[in-house]
């Protein structure tokens, strides 16, 4: 098919999502600045599929971003440590049990990288 509308659920490929300059255009204002901000709406308009390719955004925005999606309701984010080792994947570092229970150390040592 030509046209993504037959998808269903999250959507996972960047290609797939389109009509969102004004959300991507905000979000990198946001992130660039270090300003938190939310995504709210009703269900099913493109919420999650935003944020999971947040990552592909933003690593066209500035090379050194890391973004890590984390979905709370994967088996794996219901400890402290699984949530941890999903950043640590997510941003392909290395193990988080040397990395304690706090991200402020996996987030020093990726700016000592300059990320």
């Amino acid at each position: 098919m030509n046209h993504p509308f037959w998808l269903s659920g999250r959507i996972t490929d960047p290609k797939y999502l389109f009509n969102r300059e004004r959300e991507k255009s905000r979000l990198k204002l946001y992130l660039t600045k270090g300003i938190s901000c939310q995504i709210v709406g009703p269900p099913s308009i493109g919420k999650s599929s935003l944020l999971y390719n947040l990552k592909h955004f933003a690593s066209e925005w500035d090379q050194n971003a890391r973004v890590a999606y984390l979905d709370f309701q994967d088996e794996a984010c219901r400890t402290v440590a699984g949530i941890f080792g999903r950043i640590v994947e997510e941003w392909g570092m290395a193990d988080s049990a040397t990395l304690g229970n706090a991200i402020s150390p996996i987030v020093k040592e990726l700016s000592k990288h300059g990320l």
